[in-house]
């Protein structure tokens, strides 16, 4: 066995275990990812269902206070 072959012999378990970890990091991005981007989605979702509520409160009090009744803009 050469000087060559033994030092291949030490680095290929090395980098097969580098490149498990490496890939298991990437999962883990990927999943995070994932998260992120439904987190992302359920965050748009309530600010339209809030910003909806908001709309529909005001057009409610429109209706029960029309401006012309009560003698101006509210």
């Amino acid at each position: 066995m050469t000087m060559n072959d033994e030092l291949q012999s030490q680095v290929d378990p090395q980098l097969a275990a580098c490149r498990h970890q490496l890939d298991a990091a990437l999962r883990q991005v990927r999943e995070l990812e994932a998260r992120v981007d439904e987190l992302e989605r359920s965050r748009d979702s309530y600010r339209s269902a809030w910003f909806n509520a908001i709309r529909h409160l005001q057009d409610m009090r429109k209706r029960l206070y029309p401006p012309y009744l009560f003698g101006g803009v509210r």
